[in-house]
């Protein structure tokens, strides 16, 4: 039996399932049915908190883009040279990817952006803001 969680906890595990997932499966490949077993829920119980598989996508695509413009920010913001600030900066895109190897699949996934117009619009506005 599952143990009935906070909805927002149960949104970042559901969250951090589909990051996981992404990068052991592709995110191509991945169904809201793996995304529910890796939790512990029926599809039914993923789509009580994401009314679609896009939903999903959305707040992934939201996650790490704000992870990302986090990690920029801090580096901008200690100043130093712009041979230090361009260290910074690839240092902390490093290190995100290293906790999240599913971001570059994600973010160069030709499939999941032609299926996904909020995630393709993110993935550019972020690029744009580099």
């Amino acid at each position: 039996m599952t143990v009935r969680k906070p909805a927002p906890e149960r949104k970042a595990e559901i969250l951090e399932a589909t990051l996981r997932l992404a990068d052991e499966l592709g995110p191509d490949r991945l169904s809201t049915e793996a995304i529910a077993r890796a939790v512990g829920l029926t599809q039914p119980g993923i789509f009580r908190h994401f009314p679609t598989k896009q939903a999903i996508w959305e707040a992934v695509a939201t996650t790490i883009t704000d992870k990302m413009a986090a990690g920029w920010r801090a580096v901008l913001d200690r100043g130093g040279t712009p041979v230090d600030r361009l260290r910074g900066l690839i240092g902390a895109q490093l290190r995100l990817i290293q906790a999240t190897p599913a971001i570059p699949a994600i973010l160069f996934s030709r499939e999941l952006h032609a299926e996904n117009d909020f995630l393709r619009k993110s993935v550019l506005g972020l690029m744009n803001r580099f």
